[in-house]
């Protein structure tokens, strides 16, 4: 008996035992899985990032957005992914940017996005890069039909309300263009201050600063203000915006192409060229940056690497090229190579034929090679289209001298005598407004420094020219002459 109890015990006392082990293991916690919370704080940054509605943020996002759905596939950061290559690709575009990476990763994405709305987006996005104005094609790329898939109008946020404008701007025409504009409007009431209206509306100097206060890395803005200081000539600060956009968006050549103007502008050639070679290296086919990297080298009496800078640019391109033959006939001519100058002019003028520049050169060449008659032809073609050009009207006297029709010398020298103290006049007068300028901009000042010291080099050049002019025609002399010679010894007013 006493053994039955003991064996009893001892396996009640093991069932107990296993009872415990097994309401044990079920009291585990459950395991996080770290993926996805990483995905999710990726996300959350993403869209901080996309928030901000300008292309950094967006460029941003992407890497945020793509390092998430590495962690953790989800159909609606997808989604978001896709949209925010779209916009980076509407916005390059926008701002002449010729690169389809982002429409390329689109377009891959689109079979694991809804159909609805994003088909219709990407067929935006399409339309506007292929119908760039730098792509010879245009629309005759294969692309999605805008017909098929209308943009809904969608006005409760500034996202969907401006991705409807962009649709509407596509499909507008001369009828309903009243239409667009009407609609572009009422996107600046609702939608106004969202960042997406960045080039939907104008902005004052406060409001710009305000802007890059909240949004430091806010390009497209610093590129406006950029374009504000230019134009108030504040040069130091447009190329500080400049730059500092470029910094924050590379692919921005708009702003090196901005930098290279202003420098072209101020005669600054060299510096010029350094930006002018920056947007090559961002499109290695802008013809501005082609042209103006040969024409500074030309400037800057290189002329050989000008000669190969402006082959490249006709090579490459089908702009300018009746610009840029003649800058290759004006290099020839500085060398003295009359005959590869008078080639290179014959094919400036299957281009350019009015250009009163190919054809003061042309008539100089002329000239110089004892041509009177076709040089006389060459400078009236200037005077159809410049009538009070100084240097054409004295031209045109030296031709008459050749021929020995001194009647005809006389009225042409005349009328150059007074239109060179016209012109002496007006750029004494610029001269004098830049003097009284209260300017802190150190271009601004360079600039003047620069003009003052080519008036004093232009007044010796023309007196040389002309003094000869009081021994050859005295009987009458020609008036005016004494008086101008005599303004042209004098420093200007203000000196």
């Amino acid at each position: 008996m006493n053994n039955f109890r003991r064996r009893r015990f001892f396996f009640s006392w093991f069932l107990a035992l296993c009872f415990l082990i097994s309401c044990s293991g079920s009291t585990t916690k459950p395991r996080l899985d770290p993926n996805a919370a990483m995905a999710a704080r990726l996300r959350q940054q993403g869209d901080s990032e996309f928030a901000k509605m300008h292309w950094r943020g967006w460029a941003n996002a992407v890497d945020f957005y793509q390092q998430a759905l590495a962690k953790r596939d989800e159909p609606e950061l997808r989604q978001r992914l896709f949209s925010t290559y779209i916009l980076l690709s509407l916005r390059e575009t926008e701002m002449l940017f010729r690169d389809g990476s982002w429409l390329q990763k689109a377009e891959e994405l689109l079979p694991q996005v809804p159909v609805l709305p994003c088909t219709a987006y990407l067929a935006i996005a399409q339309k506007k890069y292929y119908a760039h104005p730098l792509n010879p094609g245009g629309f005759a790329h294969q692309t999605l039909e805008l017909g098929k898939y209308p943009v809904p109008r969608d006005t409760g946020s500034d996202l969907s309300h401006y991705l409807y404008l962009q649709f509407l701007r596509l499909v507008t025409t001369n009828d309903t263009a009243e239409t667009y504009l009407g609609e572009e409007k009422e996107f600046g009431k609702l939608h106004g201050d969202s960042n997406l209206a960045i080039f939907l509306r104008l902005y004052t100097p406060l409001e710009m600063n305000e802007k890059l206060a909240a949004f430091p890395d806010f390009a497209e803005m610093v590129m406006r203000r950029g374009d504000w200081n230019s134009t108030g000539k504040k040069y130091q600060a447009a190329l500080a915006d400049y730059q500092r956009a470029v910094e924050i968006m590379p692919v921005l050549y708009k702003a090196c192409n901005a930098m290279a103007s202003i420098c072209y502008s101020l005669e600054e050639y060299a510096q010029a060229l350094l930006y002018y070679g920056q947007t090559l290296e961002i499109f290695p086919l802008e013809p501005t940056a082609l042209f103006g990297r040969a024409i500074c080298l030309s400037e800057l009496r290189r002329y050989d690497e000008s000669d190969r800078a402006l082959r490249e640019m006709i090579e490459k391109q089908t702009f300018y090229h009746g610009e840029a033959n003649y800058y290759l006939a004006k290099n020839s001519y500085y060398r003295n190579r009359p005959e590869e100058t008078r080639s290179y002019l014959d094919l400036a003028a299957a281009y350019i034929p009015d250009s009163p520049e190919m054809n003061m050169l042309s008539g100089l060449l002329y000239l110089g090679q004892g041509q009177p008659g076709q040089a006389a032809g060459a400078f009236r073609k200037v005077l159809e289209q410049q009538p009070l050009m100084a240097e054409a009207w004295y031209s045109l006297g030296q031709a008459a001298l050749q021929e020995k029709k001194n009647r005809e010398a006389r009225s042409h020298l005349q009328t150059a005598i007074e239109n060179f103290r016209r012109e002496l006049g007006d750029f004494d007068a610029k001269l004098a407004a830049m003097s009284r300028e209260e300017s802190s901009d150190p271009y601004r000042r360079n600039y003047y420094l620069k003009r003052s010291l080519q008036r004093a080099e232009y007044a010796r050049e023309l007196i040389g020219r002309l003094t000869p002019l009081q021994k050859n025609i005295r009987k009458p002399p020609l008036p005016g002459l004494r008086e101008l010679l005599a303004e042209l010894a004098a420093s200007p007013a203000g000196h």
